[in-house]
């Protein structure tokens, strides 16, 4: 009778479920077979493609991927050049060695140029380049408002008694600042627009690289001069200054306005 028990539990066991000498049977690791051709003369089939016998183990690493001789000219031939633009992210797909610009990732409302405040109700700056472009077209304005605002009354106040200690016509019409609303700009020595366009090409050719995109400096932020003798430059600075040159815009067009309405001076 107690024979008979193994060999009953062996017959009932595919309806009674896996028993313990199946599954050990079955956790056990598998023996590969040698195939036909291999005959103990070399790895061939799926031994060849593993390093060892089972699926567990790790693939072979392909002979031939490392050239024997590697031409270093061709290799530096090769390379892009330093002041090379950065490959757009379109084609790089975000592999590319060089940094991107500042200029190419900017966007209204984050905070990366001075004075940005978010405020874009009109959506005309819908890109980096066109927001780079505004904002360029933006501090040149702020800077030669800044100089008008200041030169405006000093014109009024000094123009005519230095006009007088010198011996030469006033430039005022009727005590007020020489404009295009006001007139008197013929009356202005050509050696003046001589200088005054000679200072703005130095101007301008200091950063017309960054603006046509020859040479972009990753650091280039728009209205970059390059220019600062005294280490002032900072975020702060920066600041100031587009807000001062906000506020000399406006101050300059009530200037012109009010001396176009009221044919007098501002600052008799």
């Amino acid at each position: 009778m107690l024979c008979l028990l193994p060999v009953t539990t062996l017959m009932l066991a595919p309806s009674l479920g896996p028993s313990v000498p199946q599954r050990l049977l079955r956790n056990r690791p598998t023996v590969m077979q040698e195939g036909p051709g291999y005959k103990g003369q070399g790895p061939s089939g799926v031994s060849a493609k593993y390093q060892a016998p089972g699926m567990g183990t790790r693939p072979q690493p392909q002979p031939g991927l490392r050239p024997d001789n590697v031409d270093l000219e061709k290799a530096a031939a090769s390379q892009p050049p330093k002041d090379a633009k950065p490959v757009p992210d379109s084609i790089a797909g975000g592999f590319t060695s060089k940094p991107s610009a500042l200029i190419d990732n900017l966007r209204v409302g984050d905070g990366k140029l001075a004075g940005d405040v978010g405020f874009d109700p009109l959506q005309l700056a819908d890109s980096s380049e066109t927001l780079a472009w505004y904002r360029e077209a933006e501090i040149k304005h702020a800077r030669i408002a800044m100089l008008a605002a200041l030169g405006w009354p000093v014109a009024e106040k000094l123009n005519g008694p230095l006009s007088e200690a010198l011996g030469q016509p006033s430039l005022l019409v009727d005590g007020r600042s020489p404009s295009v609303i006001n007139g008197g700009l013929g009356s202005v020595n050509v050696f003046y627009w001589a200088a005054a366009l000679a200072l703005a090409i130095a101007a301008e050719s200091s950063y017309l690289d960054n603006q046509l995109g020859v040479r972009v400096r990753t650091d280039y932020e728009p209205g970059m001069l390059n220019f600062d003798p005294l280490g002032l430059d900072s975020k702060v600075t920066r600041n100031g200054e587009i807000w001062l040159g906000r506020v000399a815009m406006m101050a300059v067009s009530f200037y012109a306005l009010e001396e176009s309405l009221t044919k007098a001076p501002l600052f008799p």
